[in-house]
């Protein structure tokens, strides 16, 4: 599947593993956004052909981060790439990261960015101009 929008390497590898070749994190980061960005851990287990058990182990070593975390963090990383597209709204964003509804988003984008979407976007709109 292509993409619709070019977007930056930066965004296809988890933070401090931008060079990794590790097949399990790009497989992973892959399934999560492009094809069910809003699976279970023990969805995304599946998909990997991989116990619950062996996921979470090997994202601890891999990442240091619970398949939740991970999952939450690739949701979140997509999430700050399409605030900087123009004309798509908060909703579509939280759509198209998985999230159901705007609420269960804007809980998680806030804990793991520590502002809103909407302040991340003005932020973002401001470093630009």
């Amino acid at each position: 599947m292509a993409d619709s929008l070019p977007l930056p390497q930066l965004l296809y590898a988890p933070r401090g593993f931008v060079n990794t070749a590790n097949p399990l994190l790009l497989q992973a980061e892959q399934i999560i956004r492009h094809a069910h960005p809003g699976m279970t851990a023990e969805a995304l287990a599946q998909a990997l052909h991989l116990s619950e058990r062996t996921l979470h182990r090997r994202l601890k070593q891999l990442t240091g981060e619970s398949p939740k975390a991970f999952i939450t963090r690739v949701r979140i990383e997509t999430a700050c790439v399409l605030l900087g597209t123009p004309g798509i709204s908060i909703k579509q964003v939280a759509g198209q990261c998985g999230y159901g509804d705007e609420t269960a988003f804007r809980r998680a984008f806030i804990q793991a960015m520590g502002l809103t979407p909407v302040d991340y976007r003005r932020r973002m709109q401001s470093h630009q101009n």
